[in-house]
């Protein structure tokens, strides 16, 4: 059996708060954002918001091995706009992909994005948008993401 076949993936449930809360944590300071805030107020303050927000806007997907998670990846679904003849149209803000520093560059990114990209079709999402970091860039393409000239920021802080 390889390492995948003993990976599951799935979407998150309220039971995984803890657990998301630490890599959405590890995320934070590995990316050079750290904070005072201690682990645990930051870890309510998650579940708060799970319990608010997962499976009515925010999906996220995760990749578990042996009742401990890996990797996960978030998806936003943002409703358009109504028009006429488009009455129901969605996109999608893919966010918050971490995978754990001993899991990368074995294919778990790679099934998680699959699924999530996957479940995106079934509900006939328009696209996917998402913000990489540099070292990510491939990744992405490899998956058929590309740059777009369309987008456009303005920062507000």
């Amino acid at each position: 059996m390889t390492e995948l076949e003993h990976l599951t993936i799935r979407q998150a449930t309220l039971a995984d708060a803890e657990q998301l809360a630490r890599l959405r944590w590890d995320f934070a300071f590995e990316s050079d954002r750290p904070s005072d805030q201690p682990f645990e107020e930051f870890a309510r303050a998650f579940a708060e918001f799970l319990a608010e927000s997962l499976g009515e806007q925010w999906t996220i997907w995760v990749a578990e091995r042996q009742g401990r998670l890996v990797a996960n990846m978030t998806i936003q679904v943002v409703r358009k706009l109504p028009r006429p003849g488009h009455i129901h149209r969605f996109w999608g803000y893919v966010t918050n992909v971490y995978t754990l520093p001993e899991e990368r560059s074995r294919g778990v990114g790679g099934q998680l994005l699959a699924a999530l990209i996957g479940w995106a079709r079934e509900r006939e999402l328009e696209f996917l948008i998402l913000w990489p970091r540099e070292e990510s860039v491939p990744f992405y393409e490899r998956h058929g993401f590309v740059h777009s000239p369309d987008a456009m920021e303005l920062h507000l802080g």
